[in-house]
């Protein structure tokens, strides 16, 4: 009993203790390391094989991925880690009987890349060079990441090699950022990534607030376009107010309206289409009207202070 009563004060001190120490640090999990890169055409590599001086090879991969090494030949080699490999080597020198148990070191002096084209709504557009077997998301990295007018779609446009016609497909760019989509694209020399715009309005000519305003997925009218814009200037030619549709494949087509009996509720508000450029011109008479009540009311402000101050 006494050899109880000392074990139970021996526990409830380190208990006591325990609670005095708080609970214990959280355990940190490493993160994983990253994916290591798969070899690719053009790959500067170089391989040795231990007390095997003769079979030393510095190499790239030719245009098929594959490796040419004394005694045993050619290695496929593209789409391998380098410990993957290290190991293909090794089965090839086993198969051809020169050695029973080889022990391969591969280290990749050079990455090879191709050259991309990337424009459109991204901050720094240009030609980077970035590997075959990586996905969209890098390169686009590499250009800075997207400006504040990028749209919804990323078009690849996949240079024809061969004869072959060039290929487009289309990325969708919120599935893209939310970590989605990332397609396994093959990036060749000569591709190209635009990253298309947001859909757009253009205000100019009369209006307070002239500029490029972005389309919501609802549209906009002629006359919320113009709310945006500020609204428009007293010397506004309301009567011959332009809307300049952009169309496809470039073709423009210039449409009149008149603004006045739109405001009036006399006319329907047309709805705006992606980038069509509204302007509102001036009304030469009425702003010529309008200048010459300013300069005669600053012309008789100036008269009317300098008899007073004279005076």
């Amino acid at each position: 009993m006494r050899h109880f009563a000392v074990w139970m004060l021996l526990a409830s001190s380190g208990l006591l203790w325990a609670a005095q120490q708080g609970p214990p640090p959280p355990i940190e999990h490493t993160p994983e390391p990253a994916a290591p890169a798969r070899l690719a055409p053009g790959d500067l590599v170089e391989v040795t094989v231990f007390e095997t001086p003769e079979l030393t090879t510095i190499a790239r991969l030719d245009a098929q991925g594959t490796l040419q090494m004394p005694v045993i030949g050619a290695v496929p080699l593209a789409g391998a880690t380098p410990s993957e490999a290290e190991r293909r080597i090794a089965a090839q020198l086993r198969a051809t009987g020169y050695l029973l148990a080889p022990q391969v070191q591969l280290l990749v002096r050079q990455y090879a890349g191709v050259p991309v084209t990337v424009l459109g709504a991204v901050r720094n557009p240009g030609v980077y060079w970035t590997r075959q077997n990586r996905g969209l998301t890098e390169i686009l990295a590499q250009a800075g990441g997207f400006t504040g007018d990028a749209g919804e779609a990323v078009v690849i446009t996949h240079a024809g090699h061969g004869g072959a016609a060039p290929t487009r497909e289309q990325v969708s760019l919120p599935a893209l950022a939310r970590g989605e989509s990332d397609p396994a694209l093959t990036l060749r020399a000569g591709d190209l990534v635009r990253v298309l715009p947001a859909a757009a309005i253009y205000v100019g000519g009369e209006v307070r607030q002239p500029g490029r305003f972005t389309l919501p997925p609802n549209g906009l009218t002629l006359l919320e376009a113009l709310s945006l814009a500020g609204g428009i200037q007293r010397g506004a030619g309301q009567k011959r107010t332009w809307i300049v549709h952009a169309g496809a494949a470039g073709a423009r087509r210039r449409e009149l309206v008149n603004l006045g009996r739109i405001r009036a509720g006399r006319a329907p508000d047309p709805r705006l289409e992606p980038f069509d450029f509204v302007y509102v011109p001036a009304n030469l008479g009425k702003l010529t009207l309008i200048r010459g009540g300013e300069v005669a009311l600053a012309a008789s402000m100036t008269i009317f202070t300098g008899l007073i101050i004279f005076h």
